[in-house]
């Protein structure tokens, strides 16, 4: 008798140990608590233009020389360079009646922020380790790399091009044939692909793929002014340290 109660109460001690792991579930069965939807993820989530926003904000806030745009009579025809928090530089590139190219750019651009003020054409190779502000029409050569571009007009990009964060065009956004998009690009008219584009996310009104030049978009010969940078060793550039 003795050792039929022992057997039972270790057979009741034992369903009370093991019920302990589902009380949370009989609590969750009696009062539900998680029967409403998920929250949403924040707007900024499905902005596809946010970074470019946030660059321009930034930018604008860190130098009156990018709210200036060095158009006027003490900017005219020069070349600054301002500082930045951050790490890197901002090069402001005023715009230009100069009929000649941009064939060269001064090797501290690569480390720097770089705005243009003006139109402009390049002849392709660059390389961008930090963002390029295009203030007008902005149409890069053929296997050039970019970290991240804002275009506040149309934006061209050549074959071969590489961006590595993210591209924004307030115009219409033309990718050349090759080219390989990382992150987020967006338009707010329309983006124009090339043929064999790799992209990860893209975002406008209207995406046309498989043509680089589209007819509606006028190409870069007329109407364009080219800028020249000058020669890398020019006084009128100027070097400003970040702490």
């Amino acid at each position: 008798m003795m050792s039929l109660l022992g057997a039972l109460g270790l057979l009741l001690v034992t369903v009370a140990w093991a019920a302990l792991s589902l009380i949370p579930a009989f609590r969750e069965l009696l009062r539900p608590t998680d029967v409403a939807p998920l929250t949403m993820v924040g707007r900024d989530n499905a902005d596809i233009a946010r970074f470019a926003r946030h660059f321009r904000e930034w930018v604008m806030a860190a130098s009156p020389l990018a709210a200036g745009g060095g158009n006027g009579p003490e900017g005219a025809g020069e070349i600054r360079s301002g500082p930045v928090p951050g790490p890197g530089q901002v090069l402001y590139v005023p715009a230009s009646s100069d009929p000649e190219p941009l064939r060269s750019l001064p090797p501290s651009s690569r480390d720097q922020v770089v705005v243009l003020q003006g139109p402009a054409e390049l002849e392709g190779g660059e390389n961008f380790a930090q963002e390029l502000w295009a203030k007008a029409e902005f149409a890069g050569g053929r296997g050039a790399t970019y970290r991240a571009i804002l275009g506040e007009r149309s934006v061209s990009l050549g074959p071969r091009s590489l961006v590595l964060r993210w591209l924004h065009s307030v115009g219409v956004l033309t990718v050349g044939d090759g080219s390989h998009l990382y992150g987020r690009t967006s338009s707010e008219r329309e983006i124009h692909l090339g043929r064999s584009i790799g992209f990860d996310r893209l975002g406008a009104p209207a995406i046309v793929v498989g043509s680089g030049t589209p007819a509606s978009m006028p190409l870069m010969a007329e109407g364009l002014t080219k800028l020249e940078l000058g020669d890398p060793h020019d006084s009128r550039l100027t070097t400003h340290d970040f702490p």
